[in-house]
């Protein structure tokens, strides 16, 4: 069974089909690529930060255990737990990447393949984007109960701020 979290733009095109094609999924669990090529699965995926950050500890950990005097066994053990440690984080790095691009998490799906999360996903949000997008418009209508754009609320306001609608 394979685990996916799945991604949205927030700003998202009127067209659906636009909006599907746009969705990213990241498989959840540990990445072996990562694992014994770091460096190179970072570039596959454009994480140029992360990458400068595996660089610099992996640099960094040669450097001072080399002046700790160690011996290459030692150092190459190091390099190995750095390594460990980041094929059980990539995925995390990859979500904090597609966040900062602009994307919001909408569901986790599961399911035997990709194509058969794809499937379940879309069968469940393409329904609730459609609504979700004709109330929007219909919010968008001067006389709509909307002003601007934004739809009227009669939530009371809580706390310490003014009282609602003054």
């Amino acid at each position: 069974m394979q685990t996916y979290t799945v991604y949205e733009k927030r700003v998202a095109s009127d067209n659906m089909n636009e909006r599907a094609t746009d969705l990213v999924f990241v498989r959840e669990g540990f990445v072996y690529l990562a694992l014994f090529i770091p460096a190179l699965w970072l570039l596959f995926h454009g994480l140029w930060r992360g990458l400068l950050l595996y660089l610099a500890l992996s640099i960094g950990l040669v450097v001072a255990l080399t002046e700790l005097g160690v011996t290459d066994q030692i150092v190459g053990f190091g390099g190995l737990v750095i390594n460990l440690i980041f094929a059980f984080e990539a995925r995390d790095i990859q979500r904090a990447a597609i966040e900062r691009k602009g994307y919001n998490m909408r569901a986790v799906v599961s399911g035997r393949s990709l194509e058969e999360c794809e499937r379940r996903f879309i069968a469940e949000w393409l329904p609730v984007a459609r609504r979700e997008r004709e109330r929007l418009a219909a919010a968008s209508i001067p006389g709509n109960g909307g002003s601007e754009g934004v739809p009227q609320t009669s939530v009371p306001v809580i706390g310490m701020f003014p009282s609602h609608g003054g």
